[in-house]
């Protein structure tokens, strides 16, 4: 059994990611006062957000994501990649060590709500912006990031569901290592395009939520040099699939 261990990693690694989106917030307010609060754990991280339509037309987000030693890395839970399949060792497990990656963002954004007025199909558009810090062994990155995204959907007493598209710019500041082992630092931006669909399904104020969301990045020809030049170009990627199941309350 143990000889077939390394192959484990195929099915378990995930890259450390410079970019994870977070999982968008697609409240689908009705009225002034309606309030919501989500959390949910998703392949890429910790995500939880809050809304609120403080008027008859406009509502605030605010929107983040925690990874923690990179949990879809199998670096969290093998202590090594000393593994060589040909004479059959295999990797220590270690569960005590969380990893080498973290990353971190946080978001806030604001909108009009029910643009088609009514009830039946709810239309809602937000602006915002956030900030993302993520640190590996092998690079640092900080990034701020601007979108534009339109929710649709519908809401009912016991089923919620909705389709979201955002579009998104993000500005880095990269230092990581080159081929030659040497420190370079870079600054460039990232196009994206995030389009994500849920459902929600429980009682009138609590439901569970399911999302599926996907991040397309428009790499600028900064980007592509970065790549270039370290020796992994998987130290610069960005997170293409997310998948999230989680709780959603409505006030």
């Amino acid at each position: 059994m143990k000889k077939y261990l390394y192959l484990l990693p195929l099915f378990l690694s995930s890259c450390s990611s410079m970019y994870i989106p977070s999982m968008t917030n697609a409240p689908l307010f009705t009225e002034k006062g309606d309030a919501q609060i989500e959390t949910s754990l998703s392949t890429t991280s910790v995500q939880a957000s809050a809304g609120y339509a403080f008027s008859h037309n406009f509502s605030a987000l605010i929107a983040g994501n925690l990874s923690y030693g990179n949990i879809c890395n199998y670096n969290d839970i093998f202590t090594k990649k000393n593994y060589e399949s040909s004479n059959n060792s295999y990797l220590n497990i270690d569960l005590t060590n969380h990893g080498r990656y973290s990353h971190r963002y946080t978001e806030v954004a604001v909108g009009k709500y029910n643009l088609l007025h009514t009830n039946k199909l709810l239309l809602e558009a937000f602006i915002g912006g956030g900030y993302g810090r993520a640190v590996d062994d092998d690079f640092k990155n900080k990034y701020g990031l601007g979108f534009v995204q339109t929710d649709f959907g519908q809401r009912f007493s016991f089923l919620d569901w909705g389709t979201s598209c955002r579009i998104a710019s993000s500005f880095h500041s990269y230092r990581g290592i080159d081929k030659n082992n040497d420190m370079f630092s870079s600054n460039f931006s990232l196009f994206h395009i995030e389009p994500m669909a849920f459902i929600r399904i429980g009682g009138d104020h609590f439901k569970f939520i399911h999302k599926i969301g996907i991040s397309l990045p428009i790499k600028t020809a900064e980007y592509t040099n970065v790549t270039n030049i370290v020796d992994d170009s998987d130290y610069s990627r960005t997170t293409k699939l997310h998948l999230s199941v989680g709780v959603h309350y409505t006030f």
